[in-house]
């Protein structure tokens, strides 16, 4: 992973602006295998028994930098930091964080993500108290659509109704 590798986020609903990311090491994805389940039965030995395939998680640890490169003085991470902040809350307009797409050196760019957590750790603070670098690990889950599906039973008794 080269210094300059970045990640692009951006939430398609709600619609809104996305942003590069810095990343300051490789993605990581677990999930979509498995979906076994503990069955434990009293005074027995505990079963296993399929239960659903997990979505993806995917974990990008970030770099928000506000040193590097910057001629005259460090500038504030924290606007960059209340997007991300910003992104893992629910919205106005839904109730929910907003759903992502990615794109970058990053797995699953043609899928859609929710942010499931933000780690922050190592802050660098200027003399003013803010935020100047900030590693955050940004944990994001595969958002998948529920589909619903109608009772048998219900499309049975409207055919049988007419």
């Amino acid at each position: 992973m080269t210094a300059t590798a970045r990640v692009w986020i951006k939430p398609i609903s709600p619609a809104q602006p996305g942003s590069w990311f810095l990343m300051s090491g490789p993605a990581v994805v677990s999930g979509g295998a498995g979906g076994w389940v503990d069955l434990t039965r009293p005074k027995r030995r505990t079963t296993v028994e399929f239960d659903s395939v997990p979505p993806l998680v995917q974990t990008i640890p970030v770099l928000l930098d506000g040193l590097t490169g910057q001629m005259r003085r460090p500038t504030s991470i924290e606007p960059s930091a209340r997007l991300l902040e910003q992104w893992a809350l629910p919205t106005d307009s839904t109730g929910e964080p907003p759903i992502l797409r990615i794109s970058g050196p990053v797995e699953g760019a043609g899928r859609k993500w929710v942010i499931t957590d933000l780690a922050w750790e190592g802050p660098i603070r200027n003399d003013r108290g803010r935020r100047v670098q900030q590693d955050v690990t940004v944990t994001l889950q595969e958002y998948i659509t529920v589909t619903v599906v109608g009772s048998p039973a219900a499309a049975a008794r409207r055919r049988r109704n007419g």
